[in-house]
């Protein structure tokens, strides 16, 4: 878990296994998805999602059972880690038993950016480094 992720590079090599597979990542502390070489890897690679935060992050609210309620008062959303999915659901609970205390957000995109984020490979620095310039006056 404190590997760093590595993805699948552009070059290929001879008899690779490419597929997706989820790693750790250290700085956003969350599971996240990436594309997996069997040529270039470490241990920070899992089948699963669940897998990753049952290993690596045993106290996120992602893996905190929900109840799929039927209720007709307002909607919401909640992970699921046996299937890797957002799942809407209706309820009546108070918003106070939301996200981050509980697997339940009030809107999708924020199941999906909290529990089941894609790896980003941190950008690199193209641009020259600024050189100040030292003006003499006569």
């Amino acid at each position: 878990c404190r590997q760093p992720i590595i993805p699948a590079g552009e070059k290929r090599c001879k008899h690779e296994e490419r597929k997706y597979k989820f790693g750790y990542n250290k700085y956003t502390e969350k599971c996240e998805k990436f594309l997996y070489s069997s040529c270039k890897h470490n241990h920070n690679n899992f089948e699963t999602r669940k897998d990753c935060l049952e290993i690596c992050a045993k106290e996120s609210p992602c893996l905190l059972r929900t109840k799929h309620n039927r209720w007709r008062l307002y909607t919401s959303y909640f992970y699921d880690a046996d299937k890797d999915n957002c799942r809407e659901t209706t309820t009546f609970r108070a918003k106070k038993k939301f996200w981050p205390k509980e697997n339940r957000f009030i809107k999708l995109h924020q199941c999906y950016t909290e529990c089941m984020p894609n790896y980003t490979a941190p950008a690199k620095t193209t641009e020259m480094p600024k050189i100040p310039v030292i003006t003499l006056d006569d």
